[in-house]
């Protein structure tokens, strides 16, 4: 299995595409270090528990961009998750940041189906933030805590969030991830998706 990887990082260091270039260019541009490749088993484990990452045979990172920033306490990274699911190759961009200067419980946003928003009209059910009614017409909020969600997360981060369409956010052991399921981002479109993400961290980071 190794030298099969082995071989196939060495033939995907020399060969170029258009995406790679894309993607370095932005790194660039964004003060990021940039990879062409990384093994996807080699991750941290606690990144490696996030549902995005589950199942799937083959996957790895490609076009990975990084950055450290001592600063805010922060290390950020970019890049496209493929991996070969039922259906053949799927990619998904994502952006990561993590941050040890937040202490939450564990949640995750993502677009409510069609079910989800018919059902809100005939089932009470507790929710975070009942009153963003704008956010829980299209989003869910999943948290084994809202108690200290409500407290702690800012609700202007769930204001961010509404203007957005189709987007998922997770946060869990110091780990933000930001991403639309099975969809590339467009290099254009890269660093505004970043600095959203970016400050959703900013506004929920306790200072040291």
């Amino acid at each position: 299995m190794e030298i099969f990887e082995f071989i196939e990082d060495v033939v995907l260091e020399f060969k170029k595409d258009e995406r790679t270039t894309e993607l370095s260019q932005v790194a660039r541009e964004m003060g990021f270090r940039f990879r062409k490749r990384e093994r996807f088993r080699v991750q941290g484990y606690l990144l490696k528990e996030f549902p995005v990452f589950e199942g799937k045979s083959k996957k790895w990172l490609v076009g990975v961009s990084s950055k450290t920033d001592r600063g805010a306490g922060m290390f950020s990274r970019i890049y496209d998750y493929v991996y070969h699911g039922d259906l053949g190759k799927k990619t998904t961009t994502v952006f990561e940041i993590k941050c040890k200067r937040i202490a939450l419980p564990s949640f995750y946003i993502y677009p409510k189906t069609t079910l989800e928003q018919v059902k809100q009209f005939f089932i009470k059910e507790d929710k975070a933030f009942e009153y963003l009614k704008e956010f829980h017409a299209s989003y869910q909020f999943e948290t084994d805590d809202l108690n200290t969600i409500e407290r702690e997360l800012n609700d202007e981060i769930l204001d961010i969030i509404t203007e957005k369409k189709g987007v998922h956010l997770m946060y869990n052991h110091d780990y933000f991830l930001l991403f639309y399921p099975n969809e590339t981002i467009k290099a254009r479109d890269i660093e505004a998706e970043y600095k959203m993400l970016e400050k959703v961290v900013v506004l929920l980071s306790k200072p040291f």
